[in-house]
């Protein structure tokens, strides 16, 4: 994943080179810790971007998910329904079944 890091501030620089005129390994080493420090800043900056968008990305994901429950709880009700309708076809296709064997026992009788 590339790293999105600012660019160091011109004030930084100035900083960290006027530190490297210090006497001694002090003014390396605060000169080590002011580019530590930055990155650190960077870094961190970077990461908060990374956090805002995954927090988007998280919300509408759990939109969509709540949006796809809902249809398919409503396609279930439907389906429900559409069951009850068949079963109610099937009775009276099953009461006519019946009738119709009822009537032709009787003409096999007459017969």
């Amino acid at each position: 994943m590339a790293r999105n890091r600012a660019p160091w501030s011109a004030g930084r620089a100035a900083i960290a080179a006027g530190l490297l005129l210090l006497p001694g390994c002090y003014g390396r080493q605060i000169a080590s810790l002011e580019v530590r420090t930055a990155r650190i800043e960077d870094e961190v900056t970077s990461l908060q971007r990374m956090h805002t968008d995954l927090a988007a990305t998280l919300q509408a994901t759990n939109k969509l998910v709540s949006e796809e429950v809902e249809l398919a709880r409503s396609g279930r009700a439907g389906n429900e329904e559409r069951l009850k309708e068949i079963q109610r076809l099937l009775q009276i296709l099953a009461t006519k079944l019946d009738e119709s064997s009822v009537k032709m026992s009787e003409l096999k009788d007459e017969a």
